[in-house]
């Protein structure tokens, strides 16, 4: 439905070493995101081949990386969101999301049971298409997202003690002083 609208999908080459990217690169149209295969927070922005030549220089050697094309253009923009236990967040720099964008989120959330992922959106100013869903996301992206993620983690935890005490027959007062 992107494409037909118009909207260029993003292309990708993947698992490419350090010395093939200027040869990959090639292949794509800038600008494009350059990220490591492990999917940390190595994610940097390729305007142009002088870029890609800057950038080559601070690349660990030991990952596998991947091009992306960047689909930013007139009218539209590639956004990532994060939804962490009934929660939408954008990247620390973006505004709020939409709402229509926070009912796509909750709407991939039960259809396939996560709690915690990320999607992108290609997003213009009155539609938008998910056009890729992550159910394990780094979370790099958003601050608020990370602490919401720790705080979920630590209300299951408690949750998890008292249910363990209550199966064991054990007060809190004793589970404390343990």
């Amino acid at each position: 439905h992107a494409k037909i609208a118009g909207i260029r999908i993003p292309h990708l080459v993947s698992k490419i070493y350090i010395y093939q990217l200027t040869k990959s690169a090639k292949e794509l149209k800038y600008p494009l995101y350059l990220k490591s295969e492990n999917h940390s927070s190595d994610v940097f922005r390729v305007e142009n081949f002088k870029t890609l030549r800057q950038i080559k220089l601070r690349l660990n050697l030991s990952l596998g990386w991947y091009l992306e094309e960047v689909v930013d253009g007139v009218g539209y923009t590639s956004e990532k969101f994060y939804w962490v236990a009934g929660s939408c967040f954008g990247r620390d720099s973006w505004q709020i999301p939409r709402s229509d964008i926070v009912s796509a989120m909750n709407l991939i959330g039960k259809i396939f049971s996560f709690q915690v992922f990320s999607s992108d959106f290609i997003i213009t100013k009155n539609n938008f298409w998910c056009i890729d869903i992550n159910p394990e996301p780094g979370l790099f992206g958003s601050l608020n997202a990370r602490i919401a993620f720790i705080n979920e983690i630590k209300k299951m935890s408690i949750h998890k003690q008292k249910k363990w005490a209550r199966k064991n027959n054990v007060s809190n007062t004793e589970y404390k002083n343990a």
